[in-house]
This record gives structure tokens, sequence and C-alpha cells, in this order.
């Protein structure tokens, strides 16, 4: 949890503990030699070329080393003491020359009668699994008082039909079940015998008995790794030499399950935060985001209707930009999932609630949002152009049978923009404070619920309260500027048809009065849209060429709370009633002039020529 201290082994046992703080690293093997060009039968202790270090999950600072016997440190490396007798078969024959007859080739690589793979059980403390390269498995459960041989008979047959080392193979890795302290996973391998067969076995017995699990693995694609979920017993997933598989019932049945991944070894899997993440020898690390709708139908079955799944809890961070090269951030916000059990023909709507039942989000699906995707892909996240059109609190995603995910980016709605004016910052919603919410799911009539939790990052210390004070500080900030640019562009709106009925009652005999007038609301309407907003700024640099406005102030001071740890500094405390004050003044000036306009359009109908379309605020819509 705090990887302050590393340990990392290199060839021929070598071992180091490197410290992150000073950066420096200490040589710690439990019996320095140097054994290249020495035969392994010379070696004190044999250990393979990937030979395993982990450190105990039940004991702080104690970590294993394994060669041909189990190594086990108290003090962090500074001393170590053998715990197993030797667990290989120990076999001369094999420890003999690493090449000839013109170079000798011992460099590590060609030790054999090793351990290959070793772990502990994480809920029973002294129950430690080994396997070893030469095709055998140990097991103590007294923290290696005493050890059993529980190798499975089915591996102590292999090859016994003609095949090359009859009985040998290499134990690739070894799964102790974080459910039961009975139950491990062993994935077997003989591919350097040229046998390419997938084997994997379970017990449930602490080895007393195994049983095979490779139904639905495709022939040759030999079992590297095999873990089982922490949150779900059963739930199980494989890494092989030609990709990944799953299985939702302990092993009797596996389906491929690749998805996006290339076709390459798995060498590694671990489940951190609910997420799946892969080691590869195709050289990447990839990640699997979010398990929880996988863990749901491991759970309770396929879905026989439509199904909100529950999300898992989210941190809030985002993630921002990531530099040049093919890796991918996880997507900025929660991940939310549910399952669809035909196309839908009536309106689908995800809502986000907070937990005085307010509304932070809406997405709505459909018919009218397009067509969808393949079962389970991303239905994605609205941009603001889409959002700022019709419903404000609402954006469309597609939506289509079978498995949905909809990234909600923690944000409420974007902010209504004005057209064709630069921003000085993002017109994005705020992002919403740590706590409970609600997720609803309605399609047609039926509606579902489910719970979300929203949490600070680890490294924050913020209180609930001084994220309550910065949300309210960040909604009064929004809700300005919002007005503001509503009012922006209703009085645009405004202006534009009286340049157009200026010119048009040129025309009209006797309309002189009216003429001047329209013309006089228009510069009135200019000088004030002029105090809210820079039309000059069109281009990213133009905030260094033009002064910024009042919006462009607000937007400035939003980016610089927004998504900060809090409290608030006293100085944008200061700033917002300052830009509060300067708001209101404008406010009773864009109130004088639509007193003006309407007192305007009853001289226009009283003439017979219609009047000025002042578009309804948001808020009336």
């Amino acid at each position: 949890d705090d990887p302050q201290r590393v340990y990392g082994t290199c060839i021929e046992g070598d071992i180091d503990l490197w410290e992150r703080a000073s950066g420096e690293r200490k040589p710690i093997r439990p019996y320095p030699e140097l054994n290249l060009g020495v035969n392994p039968i010379d070696q004190r202790y044999r250990f393979n070329w990937n030979n395993p270090v982990i450190h105990s999950r039940h004991a702080k600072g104690v970590i294993y080393q394994a060669g041909n016997v189990l190594f086990r440190s108290d003090d962090g490396g500074q001393s170590w003491r053998p715990v197993s007798p030797d667990l290989t078969r120990n076999d001369p024959e094999k420890q003999q020359v690493g090449g000839g007859p013109i170079t000798n080739e011992n460099a590590g690589g060609e030790v054999y009668n090793t351990i290959f793979y070793v772990i502990e059980s994480p809920v029973q403390e002294g129950t430690l699994w080994a396997g070893t390269d030469d095709g055998l498995v140990h097991l103590t459960r007294d923290g290696g008082a005493s050890w059993q041989e529980v190798t499975p008979p089915q591996v102590r047959q292999l090859g016994r039909g003609g095949g090359p080392a009859p009985g040998e193979a290499l134990i690739n890795s070894i799964e102790a079940s974080p459910h039961d302290p009975a139950r491990a996973y062993v994935a077997v391998s003989r591919y350097k015998f040229n046998d390419f067969t997938p084997y994997a076995y379970r017990t449930d017995d602490y080895g007393a008995s195994w049983t095979p699990i490779t139904e639905g693995i495709a022939p040759e694609h030999w079992v590297r790794v095999i873990r089982e979920d922490p949150a779900v017993p059963g739930l199980l997933y494989a890494g092989t030499e030609l990709g990944m598989y799953v299985s939702l019932d302990d092993g009797a049945h596996w389906r491929r399950w690749q998805l996006n991944l290339p076709v390459v070894p798995i060498t590694d899997l671990t489940i951190r935060d609910g997420d799946l993440v892969a080691a590869t020898q195709g050289r990447a690390f990839w990640i699997l985001d979010d398990l929880s709708p996988l863990r749901q139908i491991a759970e309770q079955g396929r879905p026989e209707q439509d199904l909100l799944l529950q999300p898992q809890t989210t941190t809030i961070v985002q993630w921002g930009g990531q530099e040049p090269g093919p890796g991918q951030n996880p997507p900025d916000g929660a991940l939310l999932w549910f399952h669809l059990q035909r196309e839908p023909e009536e309106a689908v709507t995800l809502e986000i609630r907070d937990a005085a039942g307010e509304l932070v989000r809406r997405f709505r699906g459909g018919n009218a949002a397009g067509e969808g995707g393949e079962d389970g892909e991303d239905a994605g996240g609205p941009s603001a152009a889409e959002e700022a059109e019709g419903d404000p609190a609402g954006a469309a995603v597609e939506v289509h049978e079978g498995l949905n995910r909809v990234v909600w980016d923690l944000r409420h709605a974007p902010l209504t923009g004005v057209p064709g004016v630069q921003n000085y910052g993002s017109l994005d919603g705020r992002i919403v404070p740590p706590g409970a919410y609600t997720v609803r799911l309605t399609v047609g009539e039926r509606m579902q619920e489910a719970s979300l939790l929203l949490v600070q990052p680890p490294w924050r210390e913020a209180t609930a309260e001084q994220y309550r004070e910065q949300d309210v500080f960040l909604a009064r900030a929004a809700a300005m500027l919002e007005e503001m640019h509503t009012s922006v562009n209703r009085l645009h709106a405004a202006l534009e048809q009286l340049r157009a009925l200026r010119e048009r009652l040129e025309e009209v005999e006797g309309a002189d009065a009216l003429r001047l007038q329209a013309g006089a609301l228009a510069e009135r309407i200019e000088a004030w849209d002029g105090t809210i907003v820079q039309r000059q700024q069109e281009t990213f640099q133009d905030v260094i060429n033009f002064p910024n406005r009042l919006s462009a102030q607000v937007l400035a001071l939003i980016g610089s709370v927004d998504g900060t740890e809090p409290p608030l500094t006293a100085g944008a405390r200061e700033r917002l009633t300052d830009l509060e004050s300067a708001w209101r003044d404008r406010v009773a000036v864009r109130d004088e002039i639509e007193a003006e306009l309407a007192a305007y359009n009853e001289r226009l109908r009283e003439a017979g020529l219609g009047g000025v379309i002042l578009p309804r605020a948001r808020e009336e819509r």
C-alpha cells in the first residue's frame, strides 16, 4: 500500500532492496556467491532465472525468496533462513554443464530443479504453496515447519504415454484463493517439451484432490496464470499463451475474453481497486477498468430484463492529459452500466441525483439517439455542444440491446456559452463534491435506482463541510455566469432584429421616429454587451490582445477553484463578492433595456409593424 521499499530479483538469485526515498539499492542475496560459469550441481543453492520473491500479507517486513529451497527474512533481507527442504526433484543428471562442446553456457538460464512459483494464502497465515520447474507442488500450513507434497496426480502422468521427461512440467503459477484457504488453482505448462496443451487444476481440500479445469480453452492456448476474483468466489480469469479467458463457474467452463486486447502471451494478472491488470510478453501492461458488471453477472446470472448495475465506489480525480505514446488513462469519472433486454423502442434516461434528490445530470437515449454498437460498447458521454441544445440537464447518448456503459465525468451539465466568443476557460459544469448519489435508470415507465458513492483522493484531507462550502461557492458563480450568458444571447438576438428593422423602416413612410429609436436601442445593447463579453476575441491568443470582460472574469474564477482541494481561499471569496456586485449593476441596466424594448414593441404593434422577439430565458422553457 505504501511502496517505499521495493524488492527485485535477477538471475542467479541476485536480489536487491531499493529505497524509494534515497533512490539507493542494496544487494541482499541470502548467500552471495558468483555462480556464472559454475555448474548447478556445484552451487550451494540453485535459483531459477525468474526466481520468485514475495512479501507476506500477514507479517510486515517478512519476505520470501525461492531457490531450490524457500528462504524467509523477518527483517527486510538483512538476514535469511531456509524454511523448507529442497522442494525439487533434485536430479543430478540435470544439473551439469549448461552447454558444449564448444562453449559452456552457465549464465543462469540453464539452472534446473528450482522453485518457480511461491504464493502465500491471503486468508490464512502460515499457509504457503510452492511450485517447481520440474513439476512438483508443495504446501505448508505452519509457516514452513513442515511441508507436504500435493502435486496433482494428473501432472505426474503427463508425458508417460511416450513423451519426453515423463511427469515433469513447469508449475507456471499458483493462485491461493482469496476466499477459502483450502482452495488453490495451478497453471501447468509443458511447452518446453513441445507440448502446448492447456493444463490447469483446482483443489478445494489443500491439495488432497485436484480437478482439471480447462473446458473451453482452445488447444495450444497453454495456461500461464489463473486468478480468482477477490470479491466474487468462483469468478476466474486466465491468462494463456494466446490471450485471455474468463470463467463464471470456478473453472468448469471458460469463454474467450479478448475484447480489444492484442493476441499476446499473458504472463501475469492481478486485480486492484476493481480493475483487472494484465502483464504481457508483448511488453505492455493492459488494464480493464471496472469489473463490477462482470462481477454482478457472475453472482446473479445474465439479466433476463432491463437492469441497472450497481456502480463501484469512484474516486474524484481528473487524470488529465497523457504523454505521447500508445498508453491511455482510464476515463475521468464514474462508469455507469446497464443492461437492456432488447433494442429500445421507448425513451431511456439515466439520471444522477444528489443526497437531497436534486438532479445533477441527465443522459437521454433511445431510437432517437442513433444505432448502438456491439454488446458492451461504450455509450460514451456528451459533449458541451450536444448538451447545450434542448434540455439543459440532459445529453443524448447511444444505447442498444445488451450491456451499455455511460461515463459520467462527475460534473454538472455544461454552462451556456456565447456563440462566436472565445472563452478564457471551460464551460464544463462544476465537479461535484464527494458524497452519496443516486443513479436512476428509466426505460419507458419502468424505473430502477442504484447508489453511487464518490470519495475524495486518498491524499486529500478536506472535510465534508469544506467541500459543501466550495460547491455552494461554485454554484453561485455558475448561476451568475449562466444568467449572464443567457442574457447576452437574448439581447444579442434582439440586437440583430433591431438592426434589420432599422434598415426595413427606411422604406416605411412616417417611421423615422421608430427607426431612430431602433438605432438607439441597438447602440445601448451593444454598449451593455461590450461590458459582459469581448467579441473581438476569436482565438485563444486574443485574450492577451483585447481586455477580458465580466464573463471572462467569472469563468477564470470558476476555473481557479473547480476541482481543487478545499478550503476556499479568502481571495476567491472576496473576488466572487465583487463580481456579483458588478453583475448586479449590469442586471439593472439589462432590466431597463428590456423594459424599453417592451415599450418599443408596443409602439411597433400600434403602427402595425410587428415587434422584436426577445427569446425566453432558459429557466422559462
